[in-house]
């Protein structure tokens, strides 16, 4: 449920307090929230389970590769057990398969959820924790693109302690506050345009994105609930595979901007390793 902080002066300061360090939230726009002690970001929008954003599959094929070299060392039990929250169709489950490592999926979205199961996976129709199996306990549990898109994370990350068994990892792969992206889509916003910030938010899509995190404070929420970090990784941000469907789905802005963006971020492509991350993977054990 999306949170109304009593005071709606810009700049105010909320009544809700920050999941990750307590201290009183201010209103940055209408609709997203900032700490400013720990650099958490919130949106009050409407969560949502809608279908995936077009032009993602080859990266995401790609960085699921990565994230499962990294874990595979991290994984203590001979036979894994894999719960893939909002799963859509399959593609890490897929990847985790081939490695041994047996997964069943929570997915919303009805669509993608029959395609998974099409490709011989087990997946629950719902959303995150509603869906989960009663008495279900797993050695590994994978948020990839999902975190962001929950309503409580601190309340989230209870579950998942309750749901891993002792030692058990928890994957957290979701978008950075402090990549060059973001940090040039908020300088853009203070310039009058927009359009790139609240395309990150993802405000117009039928699932917005409710929280943004950076290193330091995804780590620090991790540890308060009982978890302590054993790994990070860098994924890519971009491919250029299906990079124009991926701009194009949704509300989009004009044509000839649409474009520009595009060229941009493909003359970009070569540099952003050497730039601030917009991606960011974590692993955290259970203690």
């Amino acid at each position: 449920m999306a949170t109304h902080p009593t005071d709606r002066s810009p700049g105010g300061t909320s009544a809700v307090a920050c999941p990750v360090c307590d201290a009183p939230m201010t209103r940055r726009k209408a609709w997203l929230y900032a700490c400013p002690a720990c650099r958490f970001l919130k949106a009050d929008l409407p969560p949502g389970g809608g279908a995936d954003v077009e032009g993602l599959d080859a990266l995401r094929r790609e960085n699921f590769e990565v994230v499962l070299d990294r874990l595979e060392p991290l994984v203590r039990s001979d036979k894994p057990r894999l719960l893939d929250v909002g799963c859509a169709r399959g593609i890490f489950l897929d990847a985790a398969r081939r490695r041994g490592i047996a997964g069943t999926g929570i997915e919303p979205d009805a669509d993608a959820a029959a395609a998974a199961g099409r490709a011989g996976h087990d997946v629950r129709v719902g959303f995150f924790p509603e869906a989960v199996e009663p008495g279900k306990r797993v050695d590994i549990i994978g948020f990839n693109d999902t975190f962001e898109h929950l309503p409580d994370p601190s309340a989230a990350l209870d579950v998942c302690r309750r749901l891993l068994e002792p030692g058990g990892i928890l994957i957290l792969n979701l978008p950075n506050s402090g990549g060059i992206f973001y940090r040039t889509a908020a300088v853009l916003d203070r310039l009058g345009l927009s359009f790139p910030l609240e395309r990150l938010w993802q405000v117009h899509l039928s699932s917005p994105h409710l929280s943004y995190f950076n290193p330091q404070n995804l780590t620090r929420m991790a540890e308060r609930h009982g978890f302590a970090e054993v790994g990070r990784g860098r994924l890519k941000t971009v491919r250029i595979t299906g990079l124009w469907a991926r701009m194009r789905a949704g509300p989009s802005p004009p044509l000839p901007v649409a474009g520009a963006l595009y060229l941009g971020v493909v003359v970009l492509a070569p540099l952003l390793r050497l730039l601030p991350r917009d991606i960011i993977l974590h692993f955290y054990r259970k203690r």
